[in-house]
């Protein structure tokens, strides 16, 4: 993987060092071109596909799935903190970047008055920020919380089909692209609510980085009943999150 040391930002001729003084971590989620030490990817505009295992590494590009959506987004194999596919990972209340394993006795309180209204997250007026998007945090670079508009794009039907399954003995919700057959796994993880774990295996809700209004925040949502890609809840809730690119 190269080393990026230089970036140019939208509607700016200039290349900038990483290191200027007006290169702040959000402008650099928003760089059109990244110029880097290797010539091989010297001008790299806008990040695809095709070109992420040249900007994450291939590692990296192989923790992403390609659904050939209209987008272009890229969706994370695995939950945020997740050893694997299956593994729930870490949960987040709504704005905020530290997570907890919902078994380390973290209490993400029992309404928005509770612990969370004074975490960084509880006075967030807009959509999450990149400094307080908990996917960035934990893998950097351009990865991002998916907005409503992604989760609305994933569960549309007339690119992917969902099915609730098992797999590997762990309850979850599959989605498969209708464009080219790949297909992303969604563990049934549950939320938080005070200090106890409920609905493991029962049902998902994931956190958009989309603020819903000053109580509460955009996610997805499924159980039995089916998918909502556009439920809200309250944001002092502990619910699993799902990377975008």
């Amino acid at each position: 993987m190269a080393n990026i040391t230089e970036l140019q930002l939208q509607g700016d001729s200039t290349v900038h060092k990483l290191n200027d003084a007006r290169i702040s971590t959000t402008a650099v989620s928003t760089a059109t071109h990244f110029l880097a030490t290797d010539s091989s990817i010297s001008s790299i505009a806008p990040i695809t596909a095709a070109n992420l295992a040249s900007v994450l590494g291939a590692d990296k590009r192989s923790e992403f799935v390609d659904l050939g959506l209209p987008s272009g987004t890229l969706w994370a194999s695995k939950n945020i903190g997740a050893n694997n596919i299956t593994d729930d990972g870490l949960y987040f209340s709504w704005g905020n970047i530290d997570g907890h394993t919902g078994s380390d006795g973290y209490d993400f309180g029992l309404s928005n008055d509770g612990p969370y209204a004074s975490t960084v997250g509880a006075a967030l007026t807009d959509d999450i920020p990149i400094l307080q998007d908990a996917a960035n945090f934990y893998l950097g670079g351009t990865v991002k919380m998916p907005t409503l508009t992604q989760f609305q794009e994933l569960a549309n039907g007339n690119y992917t089909t969902n099915e609730l399954v098992t797999y590997n003995g762990v309850a979850g919700c599959r989605f498969t692209s209708r464009i080219n057959g790949n297909s992303i796994f969604f563990p049934a993880s549950g939320n938080c609510y005070g200090k106890v774990l409920y609905g493991r295996g029962l049902y998902g809700y994931y956190w958009s980085a989309s603020l819903r209004s000053q109580t509460n925040g955009y996610n997805l949502y499924f159980s039995s009943g089916g998918v909502n890609p556009a439920f809200d809840s309250d944001r002092f809730h502990g619910f699993a999150v799902r990377a975008v690119i």
